[in-house]
C-alpha cells in the first residue's frame, strides 16, 4: 500500500471518529442538561447531595427523576416536571427498587423479555415504567406503583 493511500485512509478514519464523537456528545447534552437542572432543584428542595440514578419518563407529561442521598444520607426519590415546574419527593426506604421492578415485571409477564426500568411520576404518584418485548416481538411498557409494586398499567403492541 502506498504511503499516500495510507495517509488518506488514516485521515478518513480520524474524521469519521471525530464525527461519531460529535454526534454522541450532542446526543448526551440534553440528558446532561436535564440531570443538572433536576439536581439543582433537588438540592434546593430536598437536600439531595448527588445523583445515584437519573431517569426520564415520558407519559402524559415528562418527569425527570433523581435517586440519591440527602443530607442525612437517606436515599430519596425526587421528581421534577420541567413544563409545570412541579416537584415530588419521597424517601426511597420501603419503596420498590429498580431491581425489584424488573423482577416483578418478569414475574407478571413470564413470556416477555424484560428491558429497562425508568422511575417517574404519573397521576401524582411514583411509578416504574418497565419496557418489555412480548413473545411476538412487540414492544410494551409495564407500569408498577413504586410504593408497593402493584400493577398500575400495561401498554402492549407498540
Amino acid at each position: 500500500m502506498s504511503k499516500r493511500l495510507f495517509n488518506f485512509l488514516l485521515g478518513a478514519v480520524i474524521l469519521i471518529n471525530i464525527a461519531i464523537w460529535s454526534v454522541y456528545l450532542n446526543s448526551q447534552s440534553f440528558t446532561a442538561h436535564a440531570q443538572a437542572e433536576t439536581l439543582v432543584k433537588a438540592e434546593q428542595e430536598s437536600g439531595v447531595m448527588w445523583v445515584d440514578h437519573f431517569y426520564i419518563l415520558n407519559k402524559k407529561s415528562t418527569s425527570y427523576t433523581i435517586v440519591g442521598p440527602d443530607k442525612n444520607k437517606e436515599e430519596v426519590f425526587f421528581s421534577y416536571d420541567p413544563e409545570t415546574k412541579k416537584t415530588k419527593t419521597t424517601k426511597a426506604k420501603g419503596m420498590v427498587t429498580e431491581k425489584n421492578a424488573l423482577s416483578i415485571t418478569q414475574h407478571d409477564l413470564p413470556k416477555a423479555k424484560v428491558g429497562e426500568a425508568r422511575l417517574g411520576v404519573d397521576n401524582d404518584q411514583f411509578v416504574w415504567e418497565v419496557s418489555f418485548t412480548d413473545e411476538k416481538g412487540h414492544l410494551g411498557y409495564h407500569y408498577l406503583k413504586a410504593t408497593n409494586g402493584e400493577w398500575y398499567e400495561t401498554i402492549n403492541n407498540l
